[in-house]
């Protein structure tokens, strides 16, 4: 890893890029380890607001779940489109 991060030379100043991983089935409330419990999700999505941040990158790998857990990840996410910070969404199966 040491030759790699040398090879890379200085870091560039500018804004950051917000990645989250969603992992698990998808349910409401603050579930823990191997779910993706909404509320949890949604109050890290909207921490991640007063980032700053240049854009958003959504990882989904889940095979489903709640459906009312799933509309307030999505609002929460709405949120950063509303504030025009681009949204990318990739889902893995």
């Amino acid at each position: 890893l040491s030759a790699y991060l040398a090879d890379q030379g200085t870091r560039k100043s500018g804004k950051t890029i917000g990645v989250v991983t969603i992992a698990g089935e998808i349910v409401d409330g603050d579930a823990g380890p191997g779910v993706a419990g909404s509320g949890r999700i949604a109050d890290l999505l909207d921490e991640a607001l007063d980032d700053d941040l240049a854009g958003l990158v959504v990882r989904i790998d889940s095979p489903g779940g709640s459906v009312t857990a799933s509309e307030e990840i999505r609002r929460a996410i709405q949120r950063f489109r509303d504030r025009k910070i681009p949204v990318a969404v990739s889902f893995v199966n």
